[in-house]
């Protein structure tokens, strides 16, 4: 899996971290620069945008038939997402900021 630049979606290879010290080195091609500051790095692949479509698509439609049948939807993760839920951890009340 190659690995890119998110905002410019220039690649990168090389990839090493140094957990000691904190630190993430990485080459560039050629004479080429990146912005300043803090960056994204990500898959150097764009996502397929027909597959996230008809992922969407059988979300909502699912939605649908759960709304219609009176039933729990198919993808309970999802929804808590939308509704901005706080995170369900086993052992712990929700939204509790204790450190494990």
């Amino acid at each position: 899996m190659g690995l890119a630049h998110v905002d410019t979606s220039m690649s990168l290879s090389g990839l090493t971290v140094d957990a000691e010290e904190r630190l993430i080195t990485f080459k560039l091609g050629k004479n080429k620069t990146l912005p300043t500051g803090p960056i994204d790095i990500g898959r150097g692949k764009p996502i397929d945008q027909i597959a996230l479509q008809k992922a969407l698509w059988r979300y909502a439609e699912d939605l649908i038939d759960a709304k219609k049948q009176q039933r729990p939807s198919s993808y309970p993760a999802m929804d808590a997402i939308l509704r901005r839920d706080l995170p369900v951890i086993l052992g712990h009340s929700a939204g509790c900021h204790r450190h494990l």
